[in-house]
C-alpha cells in the first residue's frame, strides 16, 4: 500500500493529545513517520517522551521559544539530533509536514529553502473557542512564536488549517478512557499514565479536575490521509500582527477544515487499541 512520508512537529509532554497524536500515527498504515521534530519549551527532555513511545524514531530537537510546560515524568532515550545541523535530512520535496505546536521549526526551515510537498497546521481559530463558543481567540500553536507564523503565513507553502473551529467538539469520553486504562499494551499503559500525570499537575497547578482530553493533534494527524469525518472549505485567510486569523480577498489560499464529525471518536480508539 503506498503511504504518505511525513515529519511530525510536536510538542508532546504538554497536554496528552500530542503524545495521543504520535501514536495515532504510528499506528496508521497510511502514513509512515521519516522523523520527529520537537518545538516551543524544553525541546530535548521532549525529544526523551518520543523516543519513550517508539526508540526506534529518528527525532530532532528544534527551536526553543521557552513557552509551555511539560506535566509527565515519561522519559525515553536521550538520542536526538539538533534540528539546526541536520538540514540535510529535509531536502525531500515529497515530505508531507505536520505541524502540532508552535510554528517555530517550519519557519526556519522556509528560510533554509527547504521545501515540502505539502503542510497540516493544527492552529488558528476562525470563528469558535476551545469551548465552542462563537467566537474568535488567539490560539495557542500560532501566537507561540508570532513571528515564525506569520512567516509561514506568508510563505508558498501548500497549507491545509486544521482550527479550533474543526477540533473543539472531539473530546474524548470517560468510557475511551477506561477502554485505555484496560489495555495492557505499552503505549496504552504510557498514554494512561501521561494522561494521569497530567490532569494531577493541572489540578495541583491551576485547580482544573479530570481535564477531558481533546484531540486536535491526532484529528489533524488524521486529516493527512484520511477523507471522512471533516467538511474542507477553500478560503483566504491573513495572519494579523495581533495574533488573530482573518478571511481576507488579499489571504493565502488554503484549505481549511471547517467542521467535523464526532463519529471520528470512535475511529481513533478502535485503531489506537488495535
Amino acid at each position: 500500500m503506498l503511504h504518505k512520508e511525513v515529519i511530525i512537529d510536536t510538542d508532546i509532554g504538554s497536554d496528552v493529545d500530542d503524545a495521543f497524536a504520535l501514536v495515532f500515527a504510528l499506528k496508521s498504515k497510511e502514513i509512515k513517520i521519516r522523523a520527529v521534530l520537537t518545538n516551543n519549551s524544553l525541546v530535548r527532555e521532549k525529544a526523551k517522551i518520543v523516543n519513550a513511545f517508539d526508540k526506534n524514531l529518528k527525532v530532532f530537537h528544534g527551536i526553543e521559544v521557552d513557552k509551555g510546560l511539560i506535566t509527565t515524568t515519561i522519559r525515553g532515550e536521550d538520542k536526538s539530533l539538533p534540528l539546526k545541523e541536520n538540514l540535510d535530512f529535509f531536502k525531500n520535496k515529497k515530505l508531507t509536514y505536520i505541524s502540532l505546536g508552535a510554528l517555530s521549526n517550519l519557519a526556519f526551515l522556509i528560510d533554509k529553502g527547504i521545501e515540502f510537498e505539502e503542510v497540516y497546521i493544527m492552529g488558528g481559530s476562525l470563528k469558535y473557542d476551545y469551548e465552542g463558543n462563537k467566537r474568535k481567540v488567539k490560539e495557542w500553536n500560532l501566537n507561540c512564536d508570532l513571528s515564525s507564523s506569520l512567516k509561514v503565513f506568508s510563505s508558498n507553502l501548500k497549507i491545509t488549517l486544521v482550527p479550533l473551529d474543526s477540533t473543539w467538539n472531539l473530546k474524548l469520553k470517560e468510557e475511551h478512557i477506561t477502554m485505555l486504562k484496560n489495555d495492557p499494551k505499552r503505549n496504552s499503559v504510557l498514554l494512561y499514565k501521561h494522561l494521569e500525570e497530567m490532569r494531577k499537575f493541572l489540578e495541583e497547578r491551576f485547580g482544573l479536575k479530570n481535564k477531558i482530553p481533546v484531540l486536535h493533534d491526532p484529528f489533524t494527524v488524521y486529516v493527512s490521509f484520511g477523507k471522512n469525518f471533516f467538511v474542507r472549505k477553500k478560503l483566504k485567510l491573513s495572519l494579523l500582527q495581533n495574533g488573530f486569523l482573518q478571511e481576507s480577498a488579499f489571504g493565502k489560499e488554503m484549505d481549511v477544515i471547517i467542521k467535523s464529525d464526532n463519529a471520528f471518536l470512535n475511529f481513533f480508539i478502535r485503531r489506537l487499541l488495535e
